[in-house]
Formats: structure tokens, sequence, C-alpha cells
């Protein structure tokens, strides 16, 4: 398995060493023009940002060449817990 991820603050890091396979960066695949995916499964985790995926993740599925019998996408969302929205919902 090939686990191809996008992190910046290690949660998506951590997620894809849970899953085990071959860890693979998405900003390092697309510095090093690496575009040729393939293995018995794939795995594409990811962090989203308002509402959508990191700009890396959209220029790798612009030129990446996945050949897989398996592809699954992991997502995960964070807030940063602003607590004067709460506040303002308490007054």
């Amino acid at each position: 398995m090939k686990t191809l991820y996008s992190t910046s603050t290690g949660n998506n890091l951590y997620i894809a060493k849970q899953l085990g396979g071959e860890l693979l960066s998405i900003p390092q695949l697309m510095k090093k023009n690496e575009f040729d995916i393939e293995d018995d499964a794939v795995g594409i985790i990811f962090p989203v940002f308002y509402a959508t995926s990191p700009r890396c993740l959209g220029n790798l599925l612009k030129k990446v060449n996945v050949k897989t019998d398996y592809l699954f996408l992991i997502t995960s969302y964070g807030s940063d817990g602003n607590q004067n929205a709460l506040k303002i919902q308490k007054q």
C-alpha cells in the first residue's frame, strides 16, 4: 500500500503512520516530479481547509497517474476553538 499525505501540523502524518505502508509526502512528490503511483492499494490523506483541500493536492491530482485496485481518501478537519464565538452566543 502507498499512502500519500499532506500535513502542516503533523496530524495527517500521524494518521498515515497509523495506516502503514509506504508513506509519500505530496509536497515532496511535487518537488521531485514523481507522478506515477502504482500499488494494490493507494490512500490519500489530507486536511480540509475552509471546506476545500490544500492547493498542493489539487496540483498533484492534475498530474498524477494512479494505477490501483483500491483507492481511498481520508480527510481531517479541525477548529481553532474560537472562544469569541462562544461568548457571542452566550450573550
